[in-house]
């Protein structure tokens, strides 16, 4: 699957950018590309590996300075505040990675049946110039087990 779209920025963004540039036009775009194989079993047991890749043009965030600032605005290194000072930054940004899932039913409990999930993601995020997007976890993963009814569904799952 290929798609083009635009990255909508935050109001804070929008009004930060705005303030800096005196426009709020210039909107990211994004440009991804996403495929997979899944196998599944008669029993609905499921497995699926899916890849992606999208670069950002226009990327938008906010990036900490290492300063921090007070509630009147005066800022400094270490600060005379509590409050992390962002600067909010426009550049191009490359995501790429997978992510896998396993849904295996192991045994028939009454009319429904039981099992267990398993889950994992990968994230490569990074910006032109060099340097990493921030708050992008990179890997992350998980599992859990499940039961399966035509009158419910309950589990229990945990992601790291």
């Amino acid at each position: 699957m290929c798609q083009r779209s635009t990255v909508l920025p935050s109001a804070v963004v929008i009004f930060t950018y705005s303030l800096c540039r005196g426009d709020a036009s210039s909107r990211g775009l994004a440009f991804s590309v996403e495929g997979g194989i899944k196998h599944e079993r008669a029993d609905s047991s499921n497995a699926s590996l899916t890849f992606f890749r999208t670069q950002f043009d226009g990327f938008i965030d906010g990036f900490l300075t290492g300063n921090t600032c007070n509630d009147t605005g005066t800022c400094g290194f270490p600060g005379p505040g509590d409050f992390n000072e962002l600067l909010y930054k426009q550049r191009n940004a490359t995501y790429w990675g997978f992510e896998g899932q396993i849904h295996w039913h192991v045994f028939d409990i009454g009319n429904g049946r039981a099992g267990f999930d398993l889950q994992t993601d990968y994230v490569r995020a990074t910006l032109s110039g060099g340097g990493n997007v921030p708050r992008i976890p990179p890997l992350r993963y998980g599992g859990g087990f499940f039961y399966e009814s035509s009158l419910m569904a309950l589990r229990v799952s945990v992601l790291h």
